[in-house]
């Protein structure tokens, strides 16, 4: 039986962790970017999306952690707590 992947990684400057609900109004602001949003599915146009994308989004990145024991983290700033973006592997 294979080990579930940890659930929360911190580093000194950096945590991951699975997204939460209060992480939506964060997360829409950071896809709500145009220069973060050209490196998203959907490209530039997307950013316009960024608040629908993020509330469908986040709920869906947490079911996936219950879901299947693993899904894309939320990037934060340890000292702050701060979300810094999405990372993961599909």
């Amino acid at each position: 039986m294979t080990e579930a992947p940890p659930r929360v990684v911190r580093t000194a400057r950096r945590g991951l962790r699975p997204f939460e609900p209060a992480d939506e109004p964060a997360y829409a602001a950071i896809r709500s970017q145009p220069a973060v949003a050209r490196f998203l599915p959907g490209g530039e146009a997307g950013a316009a999306e960024g608040a629908q994308k993020a509330a469908a989004l986040v709920p869906a990145f947490a079911a996936l952690w219950d879901e299947v024991g693993y899904g894309p983290w939320a990037a934060v700033e340890a000292a702050t707590g701060r979300l810094i973006g999405h990372l993961g592997l599909r």
